[in-house]
């Protein structure tokens, strides 16, 4: 009997213990919740974070979430749940800083991504909002839904009244494969901002519609240069060599980002009329176009550009000598692998 008492005693403690363990993670939930509240930006973004990490689970948490979409309190950036990597130092393109903002309201967006396909059509309703970074940050989300459903709301939101929300529909626009975005981003390089232009013009290069390069070009010429330095980085995305006589004009442009950006692109080209601009392109008063116009040379294998390498072996600028260097190597190793006949 009173070993049956024990065993009674033990399966009500432990049946007391599971329901415990059971409400857990409900508590701990529902405290992740009531932390996007907090008075401190850091833990409201840390909360969002940690929704994130719960995937689907978290599908009570979408309304709060959505909400704090609004939220553009500057956070350092480690406490962003997710940190970009740093963009390539040969081709150069503008920021955006009221479009990517360390915030509460980023983090919000990158947990609604986490959450999944349950979050997509909140984030849709959230385009309509009254609120700019409302939009703009359900924007960045449905850029990474990786759903047919976030293409036509993007679209739409080109005609967006705040620039930063027609700049990060340009950019989600850029990542989804949908041919319907080539004409609205085109449309795009007439926008009175020129971060929208600019963005537009990203998107375009990460295109393979054919009609691209046309407009690609026509943005060479763009007044503004943060726009004419993205349209030369984007050119030299595209296959076709009918960019080569724009980009080599580019090459001469005011501004150094977009001479930088064109001798990049034209490194990208298997026209050889592409080597000698660059090889005047090594006495370029920047050592970033300097620099960029001799990793260009490295992928030509022309000894043409042998003498003006050489020359700048004793550059100023470590980028510039270390490229030469490079480019020297490489075309010598083509020489002696070259079949003779």
């Amino acid at each position: 009997m009173k070993k049956m008492k024990a065993i009674l005693t033990l399966t009500a403690v432990l049946c007391v213990g599971s329901i415990g363990l059971a409400q857990q993670p409900l508590q701990n939930d529902e405290a992740r919740i009531a932390a996007l509240q907090s008075a401190d930006p850091s833990e409201r973004a840390a909360a969002a974070c940690a929704l994130g990490e719960m995937g689907r689970r978290a599908v009570a948490a979408i309304p709060p979430l959505v909400e704090l979409l609004n939220d553009g309190t500057a956070i350092d950036p480690k406490h962003t749940c997710r940190r970009g990597a740093p963009f390539g130092n040969e081709v150069w393109h503008p920021d955006y800083p009221e479009v990517n903002e360390p915030s509460p309201g980023q983090a919000a967006s990158q947990a609604l991504v986490a959450i999944g396909r349950p979050a997509v059509e909140p984030l849709v309703v959230a385009m309509k909002d009254g609120r700019w970074r409302v939009r703009k940050n359900a924007a960045w989300a449905l850029r990474h839904s990786g759903d047919s459903r976030a293409v036509a709301p993007l679209i739409a939101a080109l005609k967006d009244e705040a620039w930063q929300v027609r700049t990060q529909a340009a950019e989600a626009l850029g990542q989804v494969g949908d041919g319907r975005a080539v004409g609205p981003l085109t449309d795009a390089l007439k926008d009175e901002a020129w971060q929208v232009r600019a963005q537009a013009v990203e998107a375009l290069g990460q295109k393979g519609d054919e009609r691209t390069t046309a407009a690609l070009v026509v943005a060479l010429s763009d007044a503004d240069p943060h726009v004419r330095a993205s349209a030369a980085g984007a050119l030299g995305q595209k296959g076709d060599d009918n960019s080569v006589d724009p980009l080599v004009a580019a090459l001469k442009d005011e501004n150094t980002h977009v001479r930088a950006n064109a001798a990049w692109a034209l490194g990208q080209k298997g026209d050889a009329r592409v080597v000698a601009p660059l090889i005047n392109a090594l006495q370029d008063e920047s050592a970033r176009v300097r620099a960029n116009a001799a990793r260009a040379l490295s992928h030509k294998g022309d000894r043409r550009a042998v003498p003006a390498l050489t020359s700048v072996l004793n550059d100023s600028d470590q980028d510039v000598r270390s490229g030469a260097r490079k480019a020297l190597e490489l075309i010598r190793a083509r020489e002696v692998t070259r079949p003779h006949g």
